[in-house]
């Protein structure tokens, strides 16, 4: 089981230093299954606008739930570095999100699914509600990119998704030393899943599996209840799948120590 520290080390150069994603500007480039733009799929025109403007609605509320004063009040340093610097994180993400909305646009999000995980950051732990939204939400919304979004989308969501994941190790891993079921979040989960992916969407993926409504679901619960979602991972994995001379150097060499843009 990786641990707190090795988490922290894991995002940091050699002088100790959290390194931070730098988010670009992306380039319009058509929907497309698995990142082929030799398989083009405008049918996900829509969801991929509901991701875009889920993110931009609800990346900056996760990093303000983890920061709020009640989450650790007697946590470590090292417990606390790594917080904030997830915490930091949020807004290269934003940033990024807003890059894909300049370029491909996005639709909005209802006002109450944002309230709602407000009242539930309330009444709840903070930290359960980071890790059911990043865990359940985000980590489905962006293997929808990763899957129908085309190339660019797939990128974008590839690298936000390598933070969500240490993010998800840090927070499940505290909600699991309090005793948390994050099962207790499911229906809000679902209730977003439903807002973003919505009755509209059925696409054909691969080995009999179609992008809908169902499947997410199912993959956001095997997310929760278990950690993983295999059938997710495995199609997601066929999205990353680039040559070296295909990926160019600002992809290569895309962490800095600090967010100056």
């Amino acid at each position: 089981m990786t641990s707190i520290a090795q988490l922290y080390r894991s995002r940091c150069n050699g002088d100790g230093k959290p390194l931070f994603w730098i988010p670009r500007p992306v380039r319009n480039m058509p929907h497309s299954l698995f990142a082929d733009s030799r398989r083009p799929c405008t049918e996900a025109n829509d969801v991929v606008k509901r991701c875009i403007g889920a993110a931009l609605v609800l990346e900056i509320p996760v990093g303000e739930f983890v920061s709020a004063q009640k989450v650790m009040p007697s946590a470590d340093a090292v417990l606390r570095k790594l917080l904030m610097s997830n915490v930091s994180d949020e807004a290269r993400h934003l940033k990024a999100f807003e890059y894909a909305d300049e370029e491909y646009g996005s639709t909005a999000m209802p006002a109450e699914v944002l309230s709602a995980w407000e009242a539930a950051a309330q009444s709840g732990h903070p930290i359960a509600v980071a890790a059911a939204l990043e865990l359940g939400v985000f980590l489905c919304t962006l293997g929808v990119l990763r899957l129908v979004g085309g190339p660019s989308l797939s990128s974008l969501a590839v690298r936000v998704a390598e933070d969500e994941f240490r993010h998800v190790a840090t927070n499940t891993a505290i909600c699991d030393a309090l005793g948390i079921d994050l099962m207790d979040y499911w229906d809000l989960v679902y209730f977003t899943l439903e807002t973003i992916v919505g009755c509209d969407v059925d696409i054909p993926l691969a080995g009999g599996v179609r992008l809908n409504l169902q499947w997410i679901v199912a993959q956001a619960r095997q997310l929760l209840e278990q950690r993983e979602a295999r059938e997710l991972d495995s199609l997601t994995r066929i999205a990353v799948h680039r040559l070296p001379f295909e990926v160019g150097n600002e992809e290569l060499y895309d962490r800095e120590p600090e967010f100056t843009r």
